[in-house]
């Protein structure tokens, strides 16, 4: 298991991740895929919906 122990108050309670120690870093993988994921479909989102924009203003000014 991995411990996990606050350094500022020795007094805490020492927290306890049962299992695969590699199962915390695992579950922070997948945190930090779906929060780069969703920062890249908002951003594709963005691209897909100001580039027509930009097109068809550049359309109407010739």
């Amino acid at each position: 298991p991995l411990y996990v122990v606050d350094i500022t108050n020795l007094e805490s309670p020492v927290h306890v991740y049962p299992g695969d120690p590699f199962q915390f870093l695992s579950d922070l993988a997948k945190l930090f895929l779906i929060i780069t994921g969703s920062l890249l479909g908002s951003a594709v989102l963005v691209i897909v919906i100001v580039i027509p924009i930009i097109l068809t203003r550049k359309k109407k000014q010739i």
